[in-house]
């Protein structure tokens, strides 16, 4: 399987499936480099874009951030579950 481009709205549908499939809701968190370099793999440009998608969604609410020494790390938001899964399932 090559790389290819992904539109942002098919970058934010595969990081909301890859998470929700891994069970990363809430209090179970996942590194943030973790999901950029799984979604990079896929993508013909760098990880920088699926950062600033990342960022982007944690200022919208749908994802978690909390520190951690190593870096970032990052959850699923309960509460928007309902619209999260509408997105994945509609890409």
């Amino acid at each position: 399987m090559g790389r290819r481009k992904l539109t942002d709205e098919e970058i934010i549908s595969t990081i909301f499936d890859k998470m929700a499939r891994k069970r990363k809701w809430n209090a179970s968190h996942i590194p943030m480099d973790t999901i950029v370099r799984w979604i990079s793999n896929k993508i013909k440009r760098n990880g920088n874009r699926v950062k600033k998608i990342l960022t982007n969604l944690i200022k919208e609410g749908f994802i978690f951030s909390k520190p951690a020494h190593y870096g970032t790390e990052i959850s699923l938001n309960s509460k928007e579950s309902e619209k999260i899964l509408e997105l994945t399932e509609e890409l």
